[in-house]
C-alpha cells in the first residue's frame, strides 16, 4: 500500500473526515478464467499499426494450425501483456493519488483542536465570619467610613462564631477605643487603640450574658447560671456564684464600688465591693428581669418581659409600673436620673421624663439602645440600620451594615459608639468633627 505524509508532517495528522480503506485497482474489464488449451479461439487486439488498421491474431484454422512450441509463447506473451497493463493502471493510479494530495487546491488536513475542559477548583464556602450585608468589610489600613459616619464592619471573635455560631452578648466601651465584650461562649474580649480584639478571659461554667465597665480595671460580667466574674486591678476573678438556680440576664456599674444584676426569676443581686457578697432581693416577683440600667449608686431601672418598669432609689426599689401596654421590654439605658429610654420587641419605645413614662413607635424594631446624655441615644434594629433620638424624636433608620440583624451597642457619649451584629462584626461611630 502506497502511504504519503504532507510536508512538514513530524506528528501523526488526523484527517477530519475519516477515509475508508484503499480499495485493490481492478481492470477495466474484467479477465475470464482461463479455458483448456483445445477452446481457445481468442482474439488479441494489437497496437494499431503506422498507416492505420489493426493486426489481429486470427484463431488458427484446422489447416494453419500452431504448433504446441508457439502455443506456449503465444499464452506466456497475453500473460506477459495482462500484468504490464493491471501494473500500469496501478502506476496511474498511484501517480493520481501523488497528484491528489500535492494538488495546492486540494483540501488539505487539520489536526481538529483538542478541547480541554475547564477545571475549576471548588472553593469552600466559607462560614459566616465576613458579614453578607452589601457593604465590604475593608483591611484595618484602608478608610473605614461608611455610611453616617459608621465604619464598615469587621470581624471579630471568629473562633468562637466558626465553633458553634457563638455570638457576642454585650458591650461596655470605657472610650472610644477601650471597650469589654462577652460572647455566649463564655470569652471576654477586649478592644485597644488600634481597634483589634483580643480574647482576656474566659468562664467555663456557661455563656456569658452581659457586661459592665465604668474604668479600665473594673468590669463585672454575669453568666446564664448564676455566676459573676469580674476584672478588678487588671485581674479577672474565676466565676463566682451569686445566685443559684437562676439566669443572669443584666448588669450596671456605675462605678467599681457599685453595681446591680438582675435575673429570670424577678431578682435583683446588689454588689458594694465584695465580689463574694451580693445583697438579694425580690423586684418582679417572678417576672423575669431582662435588663437593668444604673447611671448612678443611687438611681436604676430595670424593665420585664411583660412591659413593666422597677426604679430603684433611696436603697429600696419601687412596685412595677406597666409602661409599655405588656409588650416585652428587652432593654433599658439611662444615662441619667433624669431620662431613660427602653426599647420592645415590637417595634416601640418607653421615655423616661420629668419622672413619667411615655410610649411611641420607632420608625424599625430595635435590637439595642444606648443613650448619652438627657434626651439623646442612638439604637440598632434587626435590618443593619441605626437611628438617632433627639428633640424628642427619632431619625428614619440608616444602613450601615447591610440586612444584619445588630445584637448590642455602647454609646461613651453623643459623638462615639461600638455596635455588633449577628455574625460578630463590629462597627464604630465617630460623629463629624469628634
Amino acid at each position: 500500500m502506497l502511504s504519503h505524509a504532507p510536508s512538514g508532517a513530524g506528528q501523526p495528522v488526523e484527517p477530519t473526515q475519516p477515509r475508508e480503506p484503499a480499495e485493490a485497482l481492478k481492470p477495466t474489464q474484467p479477465l475470464e478464467p482461463a479455458r483448456p488449451e483445445a477452446d481457445r479461439h481468442d482474439t488479441i487486439r494489437l497496437p494499431e499499426q503506422p498507416g492505420g488498421g489493426r493486426r489481429s491474431l486470427a484463431p488458427p484454422t484446422a489447416d494453419t494450425d500452431l504448433k504446441p512450441r508457439s502455443r506456449r509463447a503465444l499464452i506466456g506473451a497475453l500473460t506477459a501483456a495482462a500484468v504490464v497493463l493491471i501494473a500500469g493502471g496501478g502506476a496511474a493510479a498511484a501517480l493520481l493519488l501523488h497528484h491528489h494530495h500535492a494538488s495546492p487546491n486540494a483540501t488539505k488536513l487539520r489536526t481538529p483542536a483538542v478541547t480541554h475542559a475547564a477545571v475549576t477548583t471548588p472553593t469552600t464556602q466559607p462560614l459566616p465570619t465576613a458579614t453578607p450585608s452589601v457593604t465590604v468589610s475593608p483591611s484595618a489600613s484602608t478608610a473605614t467610613v461608611g455610611p453616617a459616619n459608621w465604619t464598615y464592619p469587621r470581624a471579630i471573635d471568629q473562633q468562637a462564631y466558626q465553633n458553634d455560631q457563638a455570638t457576642i452578648a454585650s458591650v461596655s466601651c470605657v472610650s472610644a477605643t477601650r471597650c469589654f465584650a462577652v460572647d455566649t461562649d463564655g470569652n471576654v474580649l477586649a478592644s485597644n487603640a488600634s481597634g483589634s480584639w483580643q480574647k482576656v478571659a474566659f468562664d467555663s461554667q456557661t455563656n456569658l450574658a452581659s457586661i459592665s465597665c465604668p474604668t479600665t480595671r473594673f468590669c463585672a460580667a454575669v453568666d446564664n447560671s448564676g455566676d459573676v466574674i469580674v476584672l478588678t486591678n487588671g485581674t479577672w476573678t474565676d466565676p463566682v456564684r451569686i445566685d443559684s438556680g437562676n439566669n443572669l440576664t443584666g448588669i450596671s456599674c456605675p462605678s467599681p464600688s457599685f453595681c446591680v444584676a438582675v435575673d429570670n426569676a424577678g431578682n435583683a443581686l446588689t454588689f458594694t465591693g465584695s465580689v463574694t457578697n451580693w445583697s438579694q432581693a425580690g423586684v418582679a416577683q417572678g417576672n423575669s428581669l431582662a435588663s437593668v440600667s444604673c447611671p448612678t449608686a443611687s438611681f436604676c431601672v430595670a424593665v420585664d418581659q411583660y412591659g413593666n418598669a422597677y426604679t430603684y432609689q433611696g436603697g429600696s426599689w419601687s412596685a412595677g409600673t406597666n409602661v409599655d401596654n405588656s409588650n416585652g421590654l428587652i432593654q433599658v439605658s439611662c444615662p441619667s436620673a433624669a431620662f431613660c429610654a427602653a426599647i420592645d420587641n415590637n417595634g416601640n419605645d418607653a421615655i423616661f421624663t420629668n419622672g413619667a413614662w411615655t410610649t411611641g413607635s420607632m420608625p424599625a424594631t430595635a435590637t439595642a439602645i444606648s443613650c448619652r446624655g438627657s434626651g439623646y441615644c442612638i439604637a440598632v434594629d434587626g435590618d443593619g440600620g441605626a437611628m438617632v433620638y433627639q428633640n424628642g424624636a427619632w431619625s428614619a433608620p440608616v444602613k450601615i451594615d447591610g440586612n444584619n440583624q445588630f445584637a448590642t451597642i455602647s454609646c461613651v457619649s453623643q459623638t462615639g459608639c461600638v455596635a455588633t451584629d449577628q455574625f460578630d462584626n463590629v462597627l464604630y461611630y465617630k460623629a463629624s468633627g469628634s
